[in-house]
């Protein structure tokens, strides 16, 4: 159950079977419209050197006449650029999954 200031983690486990843990807390939750996670990567050490430093992914749901378009952002300024192409890169590929999954649903 997300709640403000509640607490998430994940592992992400990338094509050549390394994986990545995420850790962070749930910083805003409007269920099923607007959720804001903050993360870091714990076993890569604190984002900028600070362990007050997270990353944030906004996703927003908007229905329209049956269809949801969901945007998702990433902020927070603490990676390289090379690490936000990285990400941005995963994200998708974990976008495409999440879609493949849920067209098994319906």
């Amino acid at each position: 159950n997300a709640v403000v200031g509640g607490e998430w983690g994940g592992r992400m486990v990338l094509p050549n079977g390394a994986s990545m843990r995420w850790a962070g807390e749930f910083r805003e939750v409007d269920p099923t419209r607007h959720l804001v996670l903050a993360f870091r990567l714990p076993d890569e050490g604190p984002v900028d050197g600070s362990p007050e430093a997270f990353e944030l992914f906004t996703w927003d749901l908007v229905e329209t006449v049956g269809i949801t378009q969901m945007t998702l952002t990433q902020s927070g300024g603490h990676l390289s650029e090379e690490q936000y192409g990285q990400a941005k890169a995963g994200t998708g590929s974990f976008l495409d999954v999440l879609e493949e999954h849920l067209g098994t649903l319906s």
